[in-house]
């Protein structure tokens, strides 16, 4: 792939390869077949994968799994294959990785949050899966004794720590779901942590996007930097390719 595919398509598919889910969408055959080795013993069920519904409960084509490698491990291959076609390109994705994340809509906010504003991010400091350590008045609003963020941005003199929470329906919209959450960003909010939860929508509309970079610079009280032409120009080409079917990820020659 990395020889003909954009490096930003490229870039999200380093990102699935590190993260914990997967897209795929089996064939009729191949899930008869899946099913026939579950039922006869050949393998246990799901294998490691667990495929997600939606708010129907119909399947969908994400899947989640443990992440399949890391970048560390894609540099020690990239140090076998130096010269090889591609290796350079593959290079370049491996070093904008910010960590593991567990949907597309996690890459695509995390890509767009983190990428250089001359590439048309924001150029964040962020990280994915990020461990936060509960303290003992934050575990009893919550009851445990630590959560991971989606997008975590650390504190600094300026501000407190960020927590962003990417809402996927498919995952989140349940009430179970939505107390649990509420629970958790209450353990956050105790701890001196900000929590944002954003849905989908409010990343791929484009001006709702705008509303979304306001309230995050609200909150780590800095105003906002305004873009300049080429980086707008770059902004709109970067969701032009992150906001895509993500099944088709891939499959589209540079």
């Amino acid at each position: 792939m990395a020889p003909s595919i954009d490096r930003i398509e490229l870039l999200m598919a380093t990102y699935e390869l590190c993260g914990s889910f997967s897209v795929f969408q089996p064939t009729v055959q191949a899930e008869s077949l899946l099913k026939e080795a579950v039922d006869q013993g050949f393998i246990p069920e799901n294998a490691g994968w667990k495929r997600v519904v939606d708010t129907k409960d119909a399947q969908t084509s994400l899947w989640k799994r443990d992440p399949m490698t890391g970048p560390e491990s894609l540099r020690s291959f990239l140090d076998q294959t130096k010269g090889l076609r591609g290796s350079k390109n593959l290079a370049w994705a491996i070093d904008r990785v910010t960590g593991t994340c567990a949907s597309p809509f996690e890459v695509q906010a995390s890509i767009l949050l983190g990428l250089s504003r001359r590439l048309g991010g924001e150029g964040l400091p962020i990280q994915n899966n990020h461990r936060i350590r509960l303290n003992k008045q934050a575990r009893t609003l919550y009851g445990h004794g630590h959560c991971f963020a989606d997008i975590y941005i650390e504190a600094s003199g300026s501000h407190p720590a960020l927590d962003i929470e990417c809402q996927g329906r498919s995952i989140h919209d349940s009430e179970a779901a939505g107390i649990s959450d509420a629970d958790r960003a209450a353990a956050l909010e105790r701890m001196g942590i900000q929590v944002i939860q954003l849905s989908y929508k409010q990343f791929s509309n484009e001006r709702s996007y705008q509303a979304v970079k306001e309230l995050i610079a609200l909150k780590l009280g800095v105003p906002v930097k305004p873009k300049t032409p080429k980086e707008q120009t770059a902004e709109k080409a970067l969701r032009h390719k992150l906001f895509i079917d993500w099944n088709t990820l891939g499959t589209r020659a540079r």
